[in-house]
């Protein structure tokens, strides 16, 4: 009977939901549905606290991960998707163009994809021009392939423009604190607007509060006399300063400000939760966008999210191009221009 007709107000038991025209129970149960066909269909003994949807099918996304529609095991925590097979991002690299990636074994944290291969950005670059060839980066090649800072050109690939300011990138993932660089994964960039400061961060759940930082599983950060500090959870400053919200596991959940949310299906934006389109979604400004098929470009807080047209575009302005064929042209404004132009020839790279 539950499979001919399901309706909200008949349904079996408290807490169940229809799925098309089948109840079931999300605790015990996960949903799919098909966007484009509206088919649904029911993963029996699988909880929807811990499961995502591959197609029709659900799975556990704690241990495993769909990948081109395809579940398969999740050989780490951080494994993330390479065309239909799965690899460790720490150890290993997923490199080449869309629908032909190889995984390749990571020489160390620094190095980057350069075709279906890998470089050093401290020692070589990327050469488009001789069709993603790697280069050292004393050649020509590796001098053309830098962006401008100010007044200075740099090599986007292991230096960082910090406040027209020419740094070294500690490593790949490096990102500016006021005018120094600093590594996301080790290091936190702390303090008020230019007044900030480089920590080596304690853990990955440390969090900032002035120029210090606090573990927020065992400690707040509270205002007081126009200063921030730090309290065991258990003080009333923390009490005080602190939310709980009900119903969430803190096994999937995450704060979002003073509101918790979970991990799996939702993620923080500008401190504003959302819902993840997709496992590997990020961020852009207020929303979320799909890494894999969509490129988030355009100036601070003003971005716009694109339909990316293969895994080899990059961002210029509010626009993308293919460094195989074309360039960004600062001197136009950032605009595309083909590879044989002028200004590509003179300053060639990605913003």
């Amino acid at each position: 009977m539950r499979e001919a007709m399901c309706r909200e107000n008949d349904l079996p038991g408290a807490g169940w939901s229809c799925c098309g025209a089948r109840a079931f129970n999300p605790e015990e149960a996960t949903c799919c549905k098909d966007g484009y066909t509206n088919n649904t269909a029911v993963t029996e003994g699988l909880s929807e606290k811990v499961s995502a949807c591959c197609g029709l099918k659900a799975y556990d996304q704690l241990n495993e991960m769909c990948c081109n529609s395809t579940i398969i095991a999740k050989p780490v925590p951080n494994a993330q998707c390479c065309d239909n097979d799965a690899y460790d991002v720490d150890k290993q690299m997923c490199c080449g163009p869309m629908e032909n990636k190889t995984i390749l074994t990571r020489n160390s944290s620094d190095h980057r994809c350069c075709g279906r291969d890998q470089f050093d950005p401290k020692t070589e670059c990327c050469c488009v021009k001789e069709g993603l060839k790697t280069q050292l980066i004393t050649s020509s090649c590796c001098v053309n392939e830098s962006a401008v800072c100010g007044t200075k050109a740099y090599n986007t690939f292991n230096e960082l423009c910090c406040q027209s300011t020419v740094v070294p990138k500690p490593a790949s993932n490096a990102k500016c604190c006021e005018e120094n660089a600093y590594d996301v994964d080790k290091q936190m960039c702390c303090g008020p607007m230019e007044n900030k400061t480089i920590l080596t961060r304690k853990s990955s759940d440390h969090l900032c509060c002035g120029h210090d930082q606090f573990d927020p599983k065992t400690e707040c950060c509270y205002s007081m006399n126009n200063s921030l500090k730090i309290q065991p959870i258990t003080s009333s400053c923390c009490v005080n300063e602190s939310a709980v919200t009900q119903g969430l596991s803190e096994k999937v959940s995450a704060c979002c400000g003073l509101k918790a949310y979970d991990q799996l299906s939702e993620m923080c934006c500008n401190s504003t939760i959302i819902a993840k389109p997709v496992p590997n979604a990020q961020c852009c400004d207020n929303d979320a966008y799909d890494v894999d098929k969509q490129m988030c470009c355009g100036p601070m807080e003003n971005k716009t999210i694109l339909t990316r047209n293969s895994s080899d575009h990059r961002c210029c302005g509010r626009d993308q191009f293919d460094p195989k064929t074309e360039c960004c042209c600062v001197k136009e404004g950032l605009k595309t221009q083909l590879i044989t132009s002028s200004c590509c020839v003179n300053e060639s790279g990605a913003f």
